[in-house]
């Protein structure tokens, strides 16, 4: 059976996720471009099923679900990292250690916003491929 009308919804879909993603990043001004230039989907159509997988850095996810900041109680890379003090990196890592960085939610939002929907559009598509395939053996 052809499922085209099913195929569209489930790329509609993924764009949608891509694009709203991308444009929080921006509007956010988080990630920068190689972050932003990484988020695509991709659909794969196998016998049974649909696999739409999305992809984007790996550091994304930090970006999106934001990383905790250290407990006040925890002293443990205050000694581990004390000879580092003076590098950049270190400047950079510790202030991301002590302070966490903020949850963007970036690609969790539109990817639940359009997840809301997708059942609906999903079972319409699928049901106007199933339509037009007995249409067309109706005809043979």
């Amino acid at each position: 059976m052809n499922l085209t009308k099913t195929t569209e919804a489930l790329e509609k879909f993924g764009k949608y996720v891509v694009q709203q993603s991308k444009s929080i990043l921006t509007k956010q001004k988080k990630g920068g471009g190689s972050l932003y230039n990484s988020i695509k989907q991709d659909l794969d159509e196998e016998q049974n099923a649909f696999l739409l997988d999305f992809m984007m850095e790996s550091y994304g996810e930090f970006v999106d679900k934001g990383v905790k900041g250290k407990n006040p109680n925890d002293n443990f890379f205050d000694d581990l990292y004390s000879d580092f003090r003076k590098t950049t990196q270190f400047l950079i890592t510790r202030s991301i250690y002590l302070a966490g960085i903020t949850p963007s939610m970036f690609f969790t939002k539109p990817f639940e916003k359009a997840f809301k929907n997708l059942p609906t559009e999903v079972i319409n598509a699928f049901a106007l491929d199933v339509e037009k395939s007995i249409v067309l053996g109706i005809k043979k």
